[in-house]
């Protein structure tokens, strides 16, 4: 039963004592949590629960459904059973995972809330991020590119969009991304930053200069601002030698 209940903790970890909190079932030497009309597995796989509906303390005696335990706080600190039938839950569980550096185990967890509840632009946008942790680069752009059909307008999927095609080598497809994105936040820095660089990598080292000065202008500080300005004079110094010849 200890061993059930911390693998049990593992997926719910708001409820401190999930004894006194939680409806659950002993059937063999497992102990299942109910969820609504369904039953969940210490290693957070669902059931299907047949015999929901039969009171356990009322049925017969030579009656083989398991016996249904309910553990509640009697008083006004009673708790409600958590349930991970609603995409917040799933999102706050990957989180936690993930600030625990539990890496695969988040992605589990998004994986699961888009089979059981359907996905949303920031879980895809999360999921993303993820896999790209992971090293999973292709992975990671198709997260992006559903991100962006279920909300247009989320511009750090953009952002991450044309930073995952730019290291594919896919340049004019990333300028796409990011010249995207600027369209709904013209003063995103970082983007003009990542735009500039894909610019300069196509050769065309008149928009490419445009963006690292408006990188600059937004930028008062930051790691990536010296190479700005270094490139802002390597630049105006080429387009001064051409104009010259």
């Amino acid at each position: 039963i200890k061993k059930n209940l911390q693998q049990l903790a593992r997926w719910l970890p708001d409820v401190d004592r999930p004894l006194a909190q939680l409806s659950m079932i002993a059937e063999g030497s497992e102990v299942l949590l109910r969820q609504g009309s369904g039953l969940v597995e210490p290693g957070g796989q669902r059931r299907i629960d047949f015999d929901h509906g039969v009171d356990p303390l009322v049925a017969d005696e030579a009656d083989s459904s398991p016996a249904i335990l309910r553990f509640e706080t009697m008083g006004e600190n009673k708790t409600a059973p958590v349930s991970l039938g609603h995409p917040a839950e799933f999102m706050a569980l990957a989180a936690d995972l993930e600030e625990a550096g539990e890496t695969a185990e988040a992605v589990a967890v998004y994986r699961s809330m888009h089979l059981a509840v359907g996905a949303t632009a920031e879980s895809c946008l999360r999921l993303g991020e993820l896999l790209y942790r992971q090293g999973e680069v292709d992975a990671a752009r198709e997260r992006y590119y559903c991100a962006i059909e279920l909300d247009d307008a989320l511009v750090e999927a953009r952002a991450a969009l044309g930073c995952v095609l730019a290291e594919l080598g896919q340049l004019d497809l990333a300028i796409s991304a990011f010249e995207g994105a600027l369209d709904y936040h013209p003063d995103y820095a970082d983007v003009h930053f990542h735009l500039a660089r894909a610019l300069e990598s196509t050769g065309d080292t008149s928009r490419a200069l445009r963006r690292w000065e408006r990188f600059v202008q937004l930028t008062p500080a930051g790691p990536w601002l010296e190479e700005a300005r270094s490139r802002i004079t390597v630049l105006k110094s080429a387009a001064s030698r051409h104009a010259g010849e």
